[in-house]
Order: C-alpha cells, then structure tokens, then sequence
C-alpha cells in the first residue's frame, strides 16, 4: 500500500507547482490534495479547472485512491445575492476501490476494482455579508450509469465547508466530505454479479486552502 500511495503523490505532485491555490484536508481516514488554476474570464465568468487527489481508508483498513479533474464556468449569481459565487461543470473521477471478497467456501480476500465516472454538477461559494472573513462552501455531483464505466453503476459526490479566512490568501475549515458508488461484485448468481454499495469517504475532515 505504501508503495501505491508513494507513486499515487508522485504522479500528481508536477501538477500542483502550476496551481493558482492549494487545498489540503485531513480527517482520521482520508487525505485529499486539491489544485485549481483560472484559465481564462468572459462575460459569463471565469473557467477554472482543478485536480485532486484523494486517499482514504474504511472501517474494515480497506484502501481507496481516487483522482479527479473538473472544469466550471463561475461568477456572481447576482446583485440580488451579494457574496454568492455559483460554477456549473462536468467531472472525471479515475481511481481504485479495495474490498473484501468472500467465496462459495465462505474464505475473505482483499481484491481491488478499478473504476471511472463522468459526473455533472457543480459548487457554491457565500460569503456572510456581516462577517466577510466566514465562508460556506458546498458542491455536488453525480453520474449515472450511463456514464459510470468498468466496475460501477453511479457514483456520488457531496461537499461542505465551513470556512474562516485567517490571512489574505489562507482559508481555514472544517469540512464533510461523501463519496460514494455502487459496485458490481463478481458472484456465481444467474446474472453473474450483485450490486455493493460502498463509501470511500464519509466523514469530517480539518483542512486549509491557500491562494497565490
């Protein structure tokens, strides 16, 4: 597992040197790295695309990877809702579940399922108009099964922040974080498989974002 998660780090480390913020959270169970970088603004907004890594453990020291990239067009909702930033856009989730199989003669192994998801949503930030320095965030996305590929059916992702601005360019928060699938698992039924939910990560996390 060491192993895995070493080359997992490495793999993603060059992307964060070009990051416009970084995004890192703890929690007892998990630990997510995100980047984001704005690429461009027009009367709609502005595009940011962002990455994150996210490794974590279940009840049972079962390991989760999971990478993510997105793209959102965000901006003002309006003048009707000041300190309100709303972004829309689609998300690509590649990682790896592990899981404990248990066979016809009733033996447990760990064995590993690969997974991909192209999912659509998007995020909120609102700024307290009495109290600027609070900030509360949330995001959610989804795919279906008919974007759900290789060993899952859908795929969920839910996110939310209480945050405190504590410098110009430093946010501390505390966050909860749900990601969650639902799995094909390999069984001898008459349509060779059955259907396990599981979440990667469902708890609170501690975690600070820092902008450049």
């Amino acid at each position: 597992m060491t192993k895995t998660l070493l080359f997992f780090l490495c793999a993603i480390a060059p992307l964060y040197s070009q990051a416009n913020s970084v995004d890192v959270n703890l929690s007892q169970h998990a630990l997510g790295l995100y980047y984001s970088t704005l690429s461009g603004s027009g009367d709609y907004g502005h595009s940011e695309v962002a990455s994150e890594a996210i490794y974590s453990t279940d009840d049972d020291k079962n390991d989760h990877f999971l990478l993510n990239f997105s793209l959102h067009i965000v901006d003002e909702t309006g003048s009707k809702s000041p300190g309100l930033d709303a972004g829309l856009g689609p998300k690509l989730y590649l990682g790896t579940s592990e899981y404990i199989f248990t066979n016809s003669a009733g033996v447990e192994s760990n064995r590993n399922q690969n997974l991909m998801a192209f999912a659509l949503g998007g995020l909120m930030d609102y700024r307290l108009p009495t109290m600027n320095r609070f900030i509360i965030h949330t995001q959610a996305y989804y795919a279906p099964d008919i974007t759900a590929m290789i060993s899952i059916e859908n795929f969920l992702e839910f996110g939310l922040r209480f945050g405190y601005e504590v410098g110009p360019a430093t946010n501390l928060y505390l966050g909860y974080r749900l990601l969650r699938g639902t799995f094909r698992i390999a069984d001898n039924t008459t349509t060779g498989h059955h259907l396990e939910t599981r979440n990667l990560d469902n708890s609170l996390n501690l975690g600070v974002k820092m902008q450049f």
